[in-house]
């Protein structure tokens, strides 16, 4: 998670596109931002974090550990956070 204004998107294909989620498990509206070209999902903002944004891992060639988790009841059964954590 970062503060939107520690974060700079570079756009000038216009690629992203920015649509409101109604169907979240919160119940709360999220923005999420996707580059058209791979339907790569690229950051997500939440009402319930104002000013901030998720930005999504597969950005990056390395992955950071694991600060913590947010719903993890819907985590996937072959991702173990303390091997991540290790690595």
């Amino acid at each position: 998670m970062v503060g939107e204004d520690e974060m700079t998107i570079e756009d000038p294909a216009n690629a992203l596109k920015i649509y409101d989620d109604k169907n979240t498990s919160s119940g709360n509206v999220i923005k999420v931002a996707y580059a058209l070209v791979f339907l790569i999902p690229v950051f997500t903002k939440t009402p319930r974090a104002p000013g901030k944004a998720f930005l999504k891992a597969s950005l990056f060639d390395k992955i950071s550990p694991c600060g913590g988790e947010f719903f993890n009841e819907k985590r996937m059964e072959w991702l173990n956070v303390e091997q991540v954590q290790k690595a």
